[in-house]
């Protein structure tokens, strides 16, 4: 329904009020198989943010309101959001909470070829320096009610980013060993933290 509504640039704002008021946690569409269940509004907050960068924030919003422990449907849109936009300033936020926004987003080989420039991965050692201002207050306040160590928490959430977007441990000593020299200090601090 959405993917042919967006083609009305008309109905853009309709379906942004809908989305907006659907969006409610721990609320489902009740015709989809579980392993595919979603919160009331994902088609229309995917239609509208591969539609313009104006929606970035409806992501946003979306992401920080799904429930991470059961709906994974987001992982189908990561791919096509970065086949879009690629990674920039504005786009990374949108990418890493689509990371985040699930117990473990899958790896993909083709987001790294996404993060293999000077500019892209000082943006994405930036993310890790402050990592904390990815989550709401109310996730922080999750986090350190939940009786782990803040610190591990950040570490283990980093690990997944970098699980998500280079693969595991062997996979990013082979991209560290193949990059040319001037990304190996970047990728040395992303991976090792030194």
């Amino acid at each position: 329904f959405f993917a042919n509504a967006i083609q009305y640039t008309s109905l853009h704002p309709k379906i942004e009020a809908y989305a907006r008021l659907a969006m409610r946690k721990w609320e489902w569409y009740n015709n989809m198989p579980d392993e595919d269940c979603a919160m009331p509004s994902t088609f229309a907050v995917f239609a509208l943010g591969l539609q313009d960068e104006r929606y970035f924030d409806l992501i946003i919003r979306y992401l920080e309101l799904v429930d991470d422990e059961h709906q994974s449907i987001q992982a189908k849109f990561t791919p096509a959001f970065l086949e879009k936009y690629g990674i920039h300033a504005n786009t990374l936020p949108v990418y890493i909470r689509c990371v985040i926004s699930m117990q473990e987003h899958p790896y993909n080989k083709a987001f790294q070829p996404y993060f293999n420039t000077t500019g892209v991965l000082n943006l994405l050692l930036e993310c890790k320096d402050n990592l904390e201002s990815y989550f709401t207050s109310e996730e922080l306040e999750d986090m350190e009610e939940s009786g782990n160590d803040m610190n591990e928490m950040t570490v283990w959430i980093w690990d997944h980013i970098l699980y998500t977007t280079f693969g595991e441990q062997k996979k990013r000593d082979k991209i560290y060993k193949e990059a040319p020299e001037e990304l190996k200090a970047i990728y040395c601090k992303l991976f090792h933290g030194k």
